[in-house]
């Protein structure tokens, strides 16, 4: 008897442990922007409006090239491009990273929510403006009835600056889903996203 007690408390014991140390969702898909779409230009698309009205887009012949995570602008947006290079340099980790010129982009991050959800968002950045990622939220019904926005953080640097921001929605009744998007003013760079729930 008293061996079945100690295999059910090291059972729970070890669940436990595995609990507390498992690794949270990131509600972001491919946030270190390894992966690409190459769209098409043609006079019908959604990328051919955008360069017309004047958004600087990665551009290899007949195609741009987006992030895969992209999902739409958010009002007007001067430059979105997709960076290749170093890890530590030109780019955090990995082989990609985006660059953010003055304007705002949805992520295709959404995610089941309540009132009272806390998100934390972390990602590097560099570059000369300010940079945050805003929660676009919707009511049970779909629809957008507010945002959850912290202050943007400063970047003025060279150098890969870690970014967190904590997004809280304990004011946000009637909440149901959230859409994340980034936004930038001046010209970042933007690397390894990651959006939580905490």
């Amino acid at each position: 008897m008293k061996r079945a007690g100690c295999l059910i408390w090291i059972f729970i014991l070890f669940f436990t442990i595995q609990g507390l140390t498992e690794e949270k969702k990131n509600l972001v898909p491919d946030g270190g922007f390894e992966e690409v779409r190459e769209v098409l230009i043609s006079s019908d698309q959604y990328f051919f409006k955008a360069i017309e009205s004047g958004v600087e887009l990665t551009k290899e012949g007949p195609f741009v090239i987006i992030p895969s995570n992209f999902s739409q602008f958010a009002g007007g947006c001067k430059k979105l491009k997709v960076i290749e290079g170093e890890a530590g340099k030109e780019v955090h980790t990995g082989k990609r990273a985006i660059l953010l010129s003055d304007g705002s982009f949805y992520l295709r991050a959404t995610s089941d929510a309540e009132t009272g959800d806390v998100f934390i968002a972390r990602f590097y950045a560099k570059g000369k403006g300010k940079v945050r990622l805003i929660l676009h939220l919707t009511n049970k019904e779909g629809k957008y009835y507010n945002q959850a926005v912290p202050n943007p953080f400063p970047v003025e640097t060279d150098e890969w600056v870690l970014v967190e921001q904590r997004l809280d929605t304990k004011d946000k009744p009637d909440l149901a889903k959230i859409w994340a998007r980034l936004e930038a003013t001046g010209e970042v760079y933007i690397d390894d996203v990651s959006l939580v729930k905490e």
